[in-house]
């Protein structure tokens, strides 16, 4: 959360909506992404009981963990009819600077 901070052009939301995610990152282009950072040692148990937040962060530890979870929760929706993205912090960092970056859109 420091580093998302930090990075300008980017706002952050901690435990918006009641805690219903961890964290809103609201971007000056008007992108946004609802986070909810899991660390849970059996993937599993995050597909049975599907996050809030369309996208999924996970520890770079956990990094195993991304495949699984992207393939458990494709068929699955949030309740607004989003697709999951399953991120490791490090990567989530990086989708992040590109997005600011004008470099994904």
């Amino acid at each position: 959360m420091q580093w998302l901070e930090k990075q300008e052009g980017v706002r952050v939301e901690r435990w918006e909506n009641l805690d219903e995610w961890d964290i809103g990152v609201y971007l000056a282009d008007g992108h946004r992404w609802r986070v909810d950072v899991k660390d849970h040692q059996d993937a599993q148990t995050i597909i049975d009981r599907p996050p809030a937040g369309e996208a999924v962060i996970v520890p770079n530890y956990r990094r195993s963990q991304v495949n699984q979870l992207q393939a458990g929760l494709d068929a699955l929706r949030t309740a607004d009819g989003q697709r999951y993205s399953v991120f490791t912090v490090s990567r989530f960092k990086t989708a992040v600077a590109r997005r600011v970056k004008g470099m994904d859109t």
